[in-house]
């Protein structure tokens, strides 16, 4: 580094510093509860000081000599980097000139980046560089700072400013990762996927579709680009009983679990074969008991890599899959959402946003919740429910209460009006805050009481900051803040409806307001404050009261929002008179936990869903001419923009989203299917069908790959044969053979790699080979033979034993294939009834590299697409003539590489 002095050795105690030193000596503490009051110490000021001295250092020194950091220093960094300052105040002068430095170069250099790193949050800086633009040895920790939440928004105007600045970092890293992939781009990727968290951006007002949206791409490539399954292709079923499943993370009486079981009912079980999945073995006996009553079995998903996990889940076949967990949020089940496990995939109302991810066909919300507009604001299909989707099955939750806590423990005087809020700490802002501390201005007796700790959304909070924010603006708006008591964590539902008990008038967060939170207010006939909101999240409790007649209670903005509380904190005839009202209306007679009609209503739309499935895939086999075309179309659409969801249609990646599906789709034969692979090279290609069953015939020479293959034989012992022999057209007994790198050997020499030996090997043709083996049928044939493969296909009796497909591999770099030797080819197959699907492809020059990556960039079914090169190579499935399936399969595939809001349907 070009810096003299070491950063951290004058600071002695950083790390207790950074670790903080709990609340003793700073709030008085009870044991259920804190008041508010001035702090005896600051420990906090050492800590801002010491990222002031860091930052003074990072920005003193001349641009260009800060090239890296000594192992102490990074580490130092990287600690003030990914954690935020304890105060929300900033040294105004030092920002000032941060700001200075910044904009006197066209890129921010390195001492000036690490300056900011070091004192300030990334949303208070102009808009990052690029990363290209990012010191290499500096780029993950930037990535980190960028990342970085706070942990509220304690500043007023802070969240807006969060928003708009977490989707320009979201499409820094979407370049860096997506559009145009540095070097590290896979690290900067899986890094992104670990650390991003999205949650804060639901506590801002914004539309935050587009970062979600970016959000979802960035992990999906990522995992795309290491072969992670995140497509599939499914066969057609028409069982009589659809198979149903529900994803969650574990069963106990928590929001999520009971949200789930309001979608559960014995008419869901009989009318479909449901299995819930269970991701960890937290289980509670009572719901379970509950869950199986209404014929769903309950699995635990193996624990494993996620390949396996979503393996073990596609065994299952399912028809369609609720993910009952919220997806919008870091976690196992959010990524193993993230790929086709089932037909049709549905996000439901536990997520507060829509994740963004591709393979999320429908976002089931309620019409009461949203309308028809709200498309807009999804990525996928919005499926809207009759009536609301808040329901939650708390009835089952039968915990008893275990704390009391009344006036006296809390020290508030009895003729003091009660404010309280459950939301969460997180729902807490510094506008919120401001809007309570005028409610207590205008009502000057009254006391505010937060329980904000919920441990279903986290085990641990930052308390000291949450105290911090509310002492800060209790302060401006001149409200004393020992006025305020912050309640520590109740263990059950129980405790908190008994708390709200306590209460006069119940105040609702926003910009997300409560669905739980709403609940127990209502159940317990406190008065409740709302304000409304024109999205999801921000009206779940204004949607809750209108549903049972109570849509006068709802504040149309934040001033009638003030209002609506003074007047009731203010008036006790005016709580009784709204608390008789809550009372008297029927429906809140357990109103959105009484959940037997919102049960039907989920049952209708699974079937509404399946029955679109099929339908769809009905017309797309009614229509093959225009299903032909569709195709086409789409991925010339698709490879225009670059998807990298097409990469997944080349070569052995076809097998599973497209051959062995469509096999499965014909049904069983008698006597097993078989495969008959021509250049099989370590027996890639062939094993997926082997472990499905199937029988092989592998023609490899190569002597290198002996090994591989005598091990596949050995494993599938019986159905695997190896023949060491050429695949020729003509009758001889043996051929000159050209030995390169392994799967590039052939009949001829290579383009891609130098002959080291020419030898004579056994040859056969295709139909003497059949005739030898008593090949009765052969269900695919597949060549890759180098550029010879046109010359294999003619070696074989066609009329006698014709394949139901065919696959070769082109290219008119091989001296055997010209472009109108490959016309040829397939006029040939035309003769003897193959219609082709043609998969061309580009390599963007990585093949004379000797780098076997490539994309494809058109399917069509007549004639190759030339590349940027203008060359052609890929894939040919030749198929029957009359065979609408294969192509109807293909266009499902592909319209599920786009979101589900863009296909316009599920599935």
């Amino acid at each position: 580094m070009g810096i003299a002095m070491p950063l951290h050795s004058p600071v002695s105690g950083a790390d207790r510093l950074l670790l903080g030193s709990g609340l003793e000596g700073f709030v008085k503490v009870s044991s259920q509860f804190i008041t508010l009051r001035e702090p005896d110490n600051q420990p906090k000021a050492e800590d801002d000081a010491l990222r002031l001295r860091c930052g003074r250092i990072f920005l003193s020194v001349p641009a260009g000599a800060v090239t890296s950091l000594n192992d102490g220093d990074l580490a130092l960094v990287r600690r003030l980097a990914t954690s935020p300052p304890l105060t929300a105040q900033t040294d105004t002068a030092f920002q000032t000139e941060l700001l200075e430095r910044w904009f006197a170069t066209e890129v921010p250099t390195a001492g000036v980046l690490l300056a900011a790193m070091t004192t300030m949050q990334a949303h208070d800086l102009p808009p990052p560089p690029p990363f290209s633009a990012v010191p290499g040895w500096l780029r993950e920790i930037w990535l980190s700072f960028l990342l970085r939440n706070p942990p509220l928004f304690r500043r007023v105007g802070e969240r807006e400013r969060y928003a708009e600045r977490a989707l320009a970092v979201i499409e820094r890293v979407y370049d860096a990762v997506v559009t145009d992939p540095l070097p590290e781009a896979q690290r900067l990727g899986e890094q992104f996927r670990n650390e991003a968290r999205m949650e804060a951006l639901y506590f801002t007002d914004g539309d935050p579709t587009a970062a979600f949206r970016r959000w979802a791409e960035i992990i999906e490539v990522t995992a795309l680009r290491v072969g992670l399954p995140v497509s599939h292709g499914f066969a057609p079923t028409a069982r009589p009983r659809p198979r149903v499943g529900l994803l969650l993370n574990s069963l106990y009486a928590g929001p999520e679990p009971l949200y789930l079981i309001a979608h559960l009912s014995p008419e869901l079980g009989r009318r479909f074969d449901v299995t819930l999945f269970l991701l960890t073995e937290v289980v509670d006996p009572g719901l379970r008991e509950t869950v199986e009553r209404t014929g769903v079995r309950i699995v635990h998903v193996p624990r494993g890599a996620v390949n396996t996990r979503v393996a073990w889940i596609r065994a299952h076949d399912l028809d369609l899959m609720l993910f009952a967990s919220n997806c919008a949020v870091y976690g196992e089940s959010t990524f193993l959402s993230m790929c086709r496990l089932a037909r049709v995939q549905v996000t439901g109302a536990a997520s507060p946003v829509s994740p963004g991810f591709t393979q999320h066909d429908y976002y089931l919300l309620g019409e009461d919740n949203v309308g028809p507009d709200y498309a807009q604001h999804c990525t996928e299909t919005l499926y809207r429910l009759p009536g609301l989707c808040t329901y939650y099955a708390f009835g089952l939750d039968q915990s008893p209460g275990s704390v009391s806590v009344g006036r006296d423990d809390l020290q508030i005087p009895h003729d003091a009006p009660i404010f309280i809020s459950t939301a969460n700490y997180m729902k807490i802002n510094a506008e919120l805050v401001q809007l309570w501390a005028r409610i207590l201005c205008r009502v000057p007796k009254a006391v505010l009481l937060l329980a904000p700790f919920n441990p279903n959304w986290r085990p641990n909070y930052q308390e000291d900051i949450l105290e911090d924010l509310l002492r800060v603006q209790m302060r401006a708006c001149g409200v004393d803040p020992a006025r305020v008591r912050i309640v520590r964590r109740l263990p059950q539902r129980a405790d908190v409806q008994r708390l709200i008990g306590i209460a006069d008038v119940y105040l609702d967060s926003f910009p997300f307001g409560g669905a739980c939170s709403m609940i127990d207010p209502l159940e317990v006939g406190v008065p409740v404050v709302v304000r409304d909101a024109p999205n999801f999240r921000g009206s779940i409790a204004a949607c809750m009261l209108r549903d049972i007649g109570l849509g006068d209670m709802v504040a149309r903005d934040e001033e009638a929002y003030v209002e609506a509380a003074v007047r009731l904190g203010s008036s006790a005839p005016a709580q009784e008179t709204a608390r008789r009202r809550i009372r008297a209306s029927a429906a809140t007679n357990r109103a959105f936990t009484d959940c037997t009609a919102y049960a039907g209503r989920f049952l209708d739309a699974c079937q509404m869903m399946i029955d679109g499935y099929a339908e769809r895939f009905r017309r797309r086999m009614a229509e093959p001419a225009r299903t032909r075309s569709a195709l086409t179309d789409l991925v010339a659409r698709l490879a225009a923009g670059r998807s990298p969801w097409l990469n997944t249609l080349s070569d052995t990646k076809l097998i599973p989203l497209l051959l062995l599906p469509y096999f499965k789709a014909l049904g069983d034969v008698e006597g097993g299917r078989l495969l008959v692979d021509v250049g099989a090279c370590v027996g890639d290609f062939a094993r997926p069908f082997l472990l499905d069953g199937w029988s092989g015939h592998m023609l490899e020479p190569d002597a290198s790959c002996e090994a591989s293959l005598s091990a596949l034989t050995a494993e599938f012992s019986g159905r695997a044969h190896h023949h060491a022999m050429v695949a020729v057209d003509a009758p001889v007994n043996s051929v000159t053979y050209h030995r390169t790198a392994v799967g590039l050997s052939g009949l001829g020499p290579s383009p891609y790699a130098p002959t080291l030996q020419t030898v004579v090997l056994p040859a056969t043709r295709l139909a003497d080979l059949a005739r030898s083996e008593g090949m009765s049928r052969i269900d695919l044939l597949k060549v890759d033979a180098e550029g010879f493969d046109f010359t294999v296909l003619n070696g074989h009796d066609f009329a006698a034993l014709p394949p139901r497909l065919v696959m070769v591999e082109f290219g008119d770099m091989y001296a055997g294939q010209s472009r109108a030797e490959i016309a040829e080819g397939i006029r040939a197959m035309a003769e003897r009834g193959y219609d082709a699907m043609i998969f061309s492809c580009e390599d963007d020059g990585n093949f004379r590299k000797g780098v076997w990556e490539y994309r494809v960039i058109a399917v069509t079914f007549e004639e190759p697409r030339p590349n940027k090169a203008g060359a052609v190579f890929g894939n040919i499935i030749f198929f029957r003539r009359d065979d609408a399936l294969l192509p109807a399969l293909l266009l499902g595939l592909v319209e599920s590489f786009l979101p589900g809001g863009e296909r316009g349907s599920g599935g």
